[in-house]
């Protein structure tokens, strides 16, 4: 009980957030690219708490493996994909799309470039016109 407790304390700065909410809460980050949850920066924890509770699809894609981690109104996004995206590189998730349509619009986004997926021709399955990446 005592282990239960510590672990919850330990991710005590996640909010609800449903579903994701519950696998952020309980997935051993120590095995990802992001490490143990407790030593992430102050802004990804911000981030994970406001994407959360965001009540239309969000994923955030963080360092330079640009790990992906995302809402429960993403889910249909991810689709087949979920849960086992949520912590795994955008690269890994997306592969189908990665190197012909991400990788150089993400290449864009960390270099420091706002990029609007309007702005951008893509393929249907890709299209949301209302998606803005920002860095």
């Amino acid at each position: 009980m005592a282990s239960v407790l510590a672990s919850i304390a330990k991710h005590a700065f996640v909010v609800d957030g449903g579903e994701t909410g519950r696998l952020v809460r309980s997935r051993d980050w120590s095995a990802t690219p992001l490490g143990p949850i407790e030593g992430w920066p102050p802004t990804l924890k911000t981030a994970v708490n406001i994407m959360l509770t965001s009540p239309g699809p969000v994923s955030i894609l963080w360092g330079p493996e640009r790990v992906q981690i995302y809402n429960d109104a993403y889910i249909p996004i991810a689709a087949e994909r979920h849960p086992d995206a949520l912590g795994q590189p955008v690269a890994q998730n997306w592969s189908d799309a990665y190197e012909a349509f991400l990788a150089p619009i993400l290449d864009r986004v960390f270099d420091g470039q706002r990029f609007g997926a309007a702005d951008q021709a893509r393929p249907d399955r890709f299209a949301h016109d209302d998606v803005i990446l920002l860095r």
